[in-house]
């Protein structure tokens, strides 16, 4: 297992640093108004331009493209998502050791173990089944979700982390793990997965609840302390950072670049779905 979680750490560093230059990329003299975006072919360029022009939807073509530099992708139902929580993050990432951690070993491995060496009733520990049969229901969820969701039901798992913690606590004072998965099979996992069932779009129109929690597991991050600290070492070393915070400035050398980006709501994304744009 440890070697698993080592190697999803590992993908999910390369996947951000690839990310975050494909960011930097995209970005490249772009001024956040598709009428000034440059295009390999003038005459396309001037094509679209004029068809922008016409149309008379050019401020809502330009906050599509923002949101889908900032999100990695734009649907309908995130959109309305936006619209009724506020500016969400990255929805076509999500962390890998998340899912070998909580799901992989606290979820499914952990009980099944309890369930071999006879801990918390073992085969007759109802709460040991209950997490199996839930983490189940989870996977097969994730799995069969759609693409504009897949980050959402992913990000769900950090409702298990409070668990984590009871766990560790509950281990090291009582020498037992029993209470902390009773609670986590009848509250926490299927809050998890009715979150992940229901989805974002749907969550953000319970009144009051519904949009603080897709804003803490879609929303757009702050930087933390460490961040700035590793930001204040890199400027006292002269070094310039590839993509300065979830929410900051992108910039990269200048003979790369030729310009500094101006999005002050960047994240790091993939930017797949934006081959058709010429940008």
């Amino acid at each position: 297992m440890l070697s698993t979680i080592i190697c999803c750490l590992e993908a999910d560093r390369l996947y951000l640093k690839e990310a975050s230059w494909q960011t930097v990329e995209l970005q490249n003299h772009y001024s956040g108004h598709l009428g000034d975006a440059q295009c390999t072919n003038p005459e396309d360029g001037e094509n679209i331009r004029r068809e922008l022009s016409d149309s008379g939807n050019e401020d809502m073509v330009d906050q599509a493209v923002a949101v889908l530099i900032r999100m990695g992708m734009s649907t309908p139902d995130l959109q309305k998502t936006a619209e009724r929580v506020g500016a969400l993050g990255n929805a076509s990432r999500w962390s890998s050791f998340a899912i070998a951690w909580f799901f992989g070993y606290l979820w499914m491995t952990v009980p099944i173990e309890q369930m071999q060496i006879g801990g918390c009733g073992g085969l007759a520990g109802w709460s040991l089944w209950l997490m199996v049969v839930e983490g189940l229901m989870w996977a097969t969820i994730f799995l069969r979700a759609p693409t504009d969701s897949k980050a959402f039901v992913a990000k769900s798992l950090q409702l298990f982390f409070p668990v984590f913690w009871f766990i560790c606590i509950e281990k090291i004072v009582f020498k037992s793990i029993c209470k902390s998965y009773i609670c986590a099979s009848v509250f926490v996992c299927p809050l998890i997965v009715v979150v992940s069932a229901v989805g974002p779009a749907n969550i953000s129109r319970v009144p009051l609840v519904g949009p603080v929690l897709v804003r803490m597991l879609l929303g757009v991050k702050r930087p933390g302390v460490i961040h700035g600290f590793r930001q204040a070492l890199r400027k006292k070393s002269g070094e310039t950072n590839v993509l300065s915070s979830a929410e900051g400035t992108a910039q990269a050398p200048a003979d790369v670049m030729g310009a500094k980006v101006e999005d002050e709501d960047l994240v790091y994304i993939s930017v797949g779905q934006m081959e058709t744009f010429c940008i």
